[in-house]
């Protein structure tokens, strides 16, 4: 016989007994998913009509990885810690944990959403219109200090890219918001239920199976034309007049570039002069331009290449198209 906390116990006679319970509880993933598309309306706003909008394949998106420290604020835990591309201008990053244990604890995640930068020649629309935030779009550029920036690579300059120049990333969220994998509860019930910096209270043991994380809407540059005419004006009073014809000989023009930024028109030297004639006794062949145009952004500029196209015509007229 043994005595053991005040009992008795017989080691020759066996006895059912029943012993503490435990219970586990898998730790949950989600899926983020978003869209990518032409706003060819140009209304900031994605629309389920194809012939309207239309979704753009093939965009890399890339998802940063934060947890939430022991003082309450956000902490890169890894940049690049998924990409995905757009198929059907649907992109996802499966199997995302609403968890990450960081040392000896557990720390909410939370995640930002990005892109590298867009196809050549396309451009932003416009941010987060209407009131339909599964519709809008959340892309704009961020700033020259964000993890993601960094010097053009030698196979972007040999594309026409800047040398030396920053690729700033473009973002899909604001500077200061995270998306957390995890449920969003009304009030903490255990220890595992964590209040974000914006003060929402998220269970981290609880992952939806799926979570809208941002959508990205494009649209290539817009072109317009300038055109004019060089007439002989016989009656001296600055207007072509229906009897005044265009003159005969042929005259050359010259198109210089200039680019608007911080209040000012700056000519940009490092565009090639563009020179046209007027020429009465042929029709004007057609003739393409290549045009690099910088664009001013939220204090950025970007630089892309459009194409132009000169309109043939019978009579000395001068038309070229410039990005403005």
């Amino acid at each position: 016989m043994y005595t053991y906390a005040g009992s008795e116990y017989d080691i020759l006679t066996a006895n059912r007994a029943a012993g503490p319970d435990v219970g586990l509880k898998e730790l949950e993933t989600t899926n983020l998913y978003g869209w990518v598309w032409n706003d060819k309306n140009y209304d900031g706003i994605r629309g389920s009509d194809e012939t309207v909008d239309e979704p753009i394949d093939g965009q890399t998106v890339y998802l940063d990885q934060y947890y939430l420290d022991e003082n309450g604020e956000w902490v890169l835990s890894k940049e690049n810690y998924a990409s995905a591309v757009t198929d059907k201008g649907r992109y996802e990053f499966a199997a995302v944990p609403a968890m990450l244990e960081v040392g000896n604890a557990r720390r909410l995640t939370a995640y930002q959403i990005r892109m590298d930068a867009m196809n050549q020649g396309w451009t932003l629309t416009k941010y987060r219109q209407g009131k339909d935030s599964h519709k809008w779009s959340d892309l704009q550029p961020e700033d020259e200090k964000s993890p993601g920036a960094r010097q053009r690579t030698a196979a972007e300059e040999e594309e026409g890219e800047n040398p030396g120049e920053l690729k700033i990333p473009l973002t899909l969220m604001e500077k200061e918001e995270f998306l957390p994998a995890a449920v969003e509860v009304k009030q903490a019930y255990s220890s595992y239920c964590v209040m974000a910096p914006d003060g929402k209270i998220y269970d981290m043991l609880a992952a939806p199976k799926e979570k809208a994380s941002g959508n990205a809407g494009e649209l290539p540059y817009a072109t317009g034309s300038i055109s004019g005419w060089i007439w002989e004006d016989k009656n001296y009073n600055g207007v072509q007049d229906p009897e005044e014809a265009p003159i005969k000989e042929k005259v050359t023009v010259k198109l210089e570039r200039f680019i608007y930024e911080n209040d000012t028109w700056i000519k940009d030297e490092s565009f090639t002069v563009q020179k046209f004639s007027t020429n009465l006794r042929k029709t004007l062949d057609c003739l393409v331009l290549s045009l690099r145009i910088k664009w001013v952004l939220k204090h950025r500029t970007i630089t892309s290449t459009v194409k132009a196209m000169e309109i043939q015509h019978a009579k000395p007229s001068i038309r070229f198209w410039k990005l403005f």
